[in-house]
């Protein structure tokens, strides 16, 4: 269905806008800008308000209040995780649909009219494709292959079991009966997505919806946050989903761990090789960063198994 694209201005305070784009920030300063920049031209033609949710140090929120005017910024001195950060935002949006974007991204040009058009055809929660941006460097290519290399696989348009935060928008009141859980905590994408499947709400997928992530840190950097990631992710999923989390996984788990990232570096060989053979080169360019950062990874896993088999035998 298409949108008219009336050139027309952010709600003003009070009016209820069809769609709130939020963006957890925290210390992007050096790609908030590129993010806004493919944002604020769609917003204003589909009178979409913007709430940029900052908690950096780094001076992000000054910079968009003094160049992105239309941009609602919320400001939180205390360091706010990307859930509790969304939440934030919800609190402060008037949208009908919630729209979830990272402030490291980018969108494609027809993003905000073609995801309102699914949403006006019925879906509930959307989800698009999540890309590794041409302009990383290697250790940005290599965080995109160790953490989200599995949506290269999806193609077609449909139902999926999994999406990311980054790249997913809710009607309004989907997302309040759901809900973000507000933890300091990475990794809660994984629950999100298992509590819309028992509220019986299906992620629609869409390729045409790319945004594409950067990632320009340093690889002591990459490294640290993949094992902290692999680690927070189990140790949600041992909190909120335990009771069905089959068991056999965890002792898989805990008695492969060594083995556990071998595995899942054959799994990232053959995602590329088979979904995006495109990008083999730039695999091959980042490899032993692609094998470090694995084995931080399921390292980190590994040590959640063991910290939780310590606090459920006690």
């Amino acid at each position: 269905m298409p949108i008219p694209t009336s050139a027309r201005p952010s709600p003003t305070p009070g009016e209820v806008s069809p769609i709130s784009i939020i963006i957890p920030s925290y210390n992007a300063i050096q790609f908030v800008e590129l993010c806004l920049d493919s944002l604020v031209p769609q917003a204003s033609d589909a009178q979409a308000e913007i709430i940029l949710v900052d908690s950096s140090d780094d001076g992000t929120a000054e910079l968009v209040r003094s160049r992105y005017p239309e941009v609602r910024v919320i400001r939180s001195d205390r360091r706010l995780y990307p859930a509790q950060a969304k939440m934030a935002g919800r609190a402060a949006a008037r949208g009908k649909i919630l729209a979830m974007v990272d402030a490291d991204c980018t969108v494609g040009p027809e993003w905000l009219h073609r995801r309102l058009a699914l949403h006006l055809h019925g879906h509930n929660v959307v989800f698009g494709s999540l890309l590794p941006h041409p302009d990383n460097t290697v250790t940005g290519w290599a965080y995109y292959f160790v953490e989200f290399c599995y949506f290269l696989r999806l193609k077609t348009p449909g139902v999926v079991r999994q999406g990311s935060g980054a790249n997913m928008s809710f009607d309004a009141s989907v997302f309040d009966a759901v809900r973000f859980r507000e933890e300091s905590a990475y990794g809660l994408d994984v629950v999100l997505d298992a509590d819309l499947r028992e509220q019986g709400v299906a992620i629609q997928y869409d390729p045409g919806l790319p945004m594409f992530h950067r990632y320009h840190k340093p690889f002591r950097q990459f490294l640290a946050h993949q094992f902290h990631h692999g680690r927070q992710i189990e140790t949600i999923l041992f909190r909120y989903r335990w009771d069905s989390l089959p068991r056999w996984r965890f002792w898989m788990f805990l008695l492969l761990g060594p083995v556990i990232p071998l595995l899942y570096i054959g799994y990232v060989i053959l995602t590329v090789l088979v979904a995006a053979p495109r990008f083999l080169p730039r695999l091959i360019a980042a490899f032993p960063l692609v094998v470090s950062g694995s084995i931080f990874r399921k390292m980190g896993g590994w040590w959640a198994h063991i910290e939780w088999l310590v606090r459920t035998s006690r």
